[in-house]
Formats: structure tokens, sequence, C-alpha cells
């Protein structure tokens, strides 16, 4: 699926007057998880005004937020693989930078 036909894909078939917010949010990760055969797909929704406040790392362009689509805030994006880490910090020395950090 191309970023074009990721963000045409008309996402208001998902939204059902009354139904709750995870099961709409699991039924468009599903939808686009079927489509591009894996489970990549993040979807986050809430009554609308009540979008979080959010960090993400996306694949390209594959990301659309609607503020009010039926009366829910939507956003859907396709989440990056996991990176190992190359640099691993035991506990004590992660608190001190972050100390070192924060004054």
């Amino acid at each position: 699926m191309t970023e074009e036909q990721f963000l045409n894909v008309s996402l208001d078939k998902f939204i059902v007057s009354g139904g709750d917010d995870f099961d709409i949010a699991k039924n468009i990760c599903k939808h686009f998880d079927d489509k591009f055969g894996d489970t990549d797909t993040v979807a986050i929704v809430a009554t609308k005004g009540k979008g979080p406040k959010l960090s993400y790392w996306s694949k390209a362009n594959y990301q659309r937020k609607s503020k009010n689509l039926l009366g829910k805030y939507v956003f859907v994006y396709r989440a990056c693989k996991h990176i190992e880490a190359k640099m691993l910090w035991n506990k004590d020395k992660f608190e001190q930078t972050v100390k070192k950090l924060s004054m």
C-alpha cells in the first residue's frame, strides 16, 4: 500500500456511533495491518477535544490525524521497527544524567 493509498482510505467507516474508542482503534489497526501483512499500525482514538499529547516515530509519511472525525480525535500511523540501543546505561548512571540535565 502506497502512502497515497494509506492517506485516502476513509476512516469514517470505522467510527461507530457510541462505539468504544479502543474497539475503533483496534479495527483501524486490523484493517491496515491486514493490508500491509504486519502489525506496525498504531491508532489512537479519543473523544473530540480530548486527544493526547504524544510523540511518535513513523515510517515516511504514513501518518494521519483528524481532530473531529464524526466527533472523534483519530490519529493513525505506521510505526518504525525497534532499533537496538548502541549504548546501555545502568540505572545509577541514567539517574545521575537525568538529575544533571534537570538542574
